[in-house]
């Protein structure tokens, strides 16, 4: 939902969003709640910037990565949701288990600015 280098972005029903067995709704209700968290933190001057480490990003793919062969998508089926290394771009997991990552951002995936410098 936000990406390295572009401070306070946060987008809805990007990369690693769709969850095959969960319509789009509760998705992106659980992606605007935890847009809206931040939006908070700014308009309460808690934060002024934030912006996730390029580490944490890395770190946060490779793990989507690592947990697809276990699934149903990589199990010999083309589909639109394959890139060009025949992984798809969608969340690996349950749904509660996406909503449970989403619930409270991890601060130490972020670089965050609390005061005009």
């Amino acid at each position: 939902m936000a990406v390295p280098g572009f401070p306070n972005m946060f987008m809805m029903m990007g990369p690693h969003s769709p969850i095959g067995s969960q319509s789009l709704i509760p998705v992106a209700e659980d992606q605007a709640e935890y847009a809206l968290w931040w939006i908070k933190q700014i308009a309460q001057g808690n934060v002024i910037e934030a912006v996730p480490t390029s580490a944490a990003t890395k770190d946060y793919d490779d793990a989507m990565k690592a947990a697809m062969p276990q699934t149903i998508w990589v199990s010999g089926c083309s589909s639109w949701y394959l890139g060009k290394d025949g992984l798809p771009e969608r969340f690996p997991r349950t749904p509660e288990r996406h909503s449970a990552v989403l619930r409270h951002p991890d601060l130490r995936d972020f670089e965050v600015r609390t005061s005009a410098e």
